[in-house]
């Protein structure tokens, strides 16, 4: 019966190991695509990061500000290498657990600045 377990937990580990690599990729870019929109329907700056930290806290991600700019962080716990911890064993899975709690770093998507889509006539050519 443990074999069975352990089995069927490495396989499920690898198939949700490629599932969340898929998801996570999803995300980035709906989240990148939403606050382009965003920033083509907001006025000012702060506008637009109000809009932002509103859309990014009902999705349980957090609004920040790096060196790069704006940046969207959560911290993700993934179902794929815990069960890879099971098919390694208990120990492996409790590891993980461990890692996830204390180290593990957040997930950061970078954002695009808030840029003034409002143009001058004399930026226009006719």
């Amino acid at each position: 019966m443990f074999f069975i377990v352990v089995a069927l937990s490495f396989f499920l580990g690898i198939l949700s190991l490629f599932a969340e690599k898929q998801h996570l990729s999803r995300n980035a870019q709906t989240i990148t695509q939403h606050a382009q929109s965003l920033r083509n329907t907001c006025n000012t700056a702060n506008e637009y990061e109000q809009q932002l930290r509103i859309f990014l806290e009902g999705n349980a991600f957090a609004l920040t500000q790096s060196e790069q700019g704006l940046c969207a962080e959560r911290k993700i716990f993934s179902p794929g290498l815990f069960l890879l911890g099971i098919a390694c064993g208990i120990l492996g899975a409790l590891l993980y657990v461990l890692y996830f709690s204390f180290f593990a770093k957040a997930r950061q998507i970078p954002i695009p600045p808030f840029e003034s889509t409002q143009r001058t006539l004399d930026d226009c050519t006719l």
